[in-house]
């Protein structure tokens, strides 16, 4: 018994984790933007990166923190 307590232990230590994600719309609501500024931020100036799942974009919340703390710190 303690044995597979141990190796379970062993593989949660070794999986990685996954970066927490933003959908489309929490983003606009987060910063008070429309589809189009998102649009623009993600294809044109690259300042976010979307990342595709399941035929849907995402957002690394750590990325938009950066961006929101990048911006903050300018003003």
């Amino acid at each position: 018994m303690i044995s597979i307590k141990k190796n379970l232990e062993r593989n949660n230590q070794n999986k990685p984790t996954l970066p927490d994600l933003m959908t489309r719309q929490k983003v606009m609501e987060y910063f008070k933007i429309g589809s189009t500024t998102l649009h623009r931020w993600t294809k044109e100036y690259q300042i976010l990166k979307s990342i595709p799942v399941g035929g849907r974009r995402y957002y690394k919340k750590d990325d938009v923190k950066k961006l929101l703390i990048k911006n903050l710190s300018k003003s």
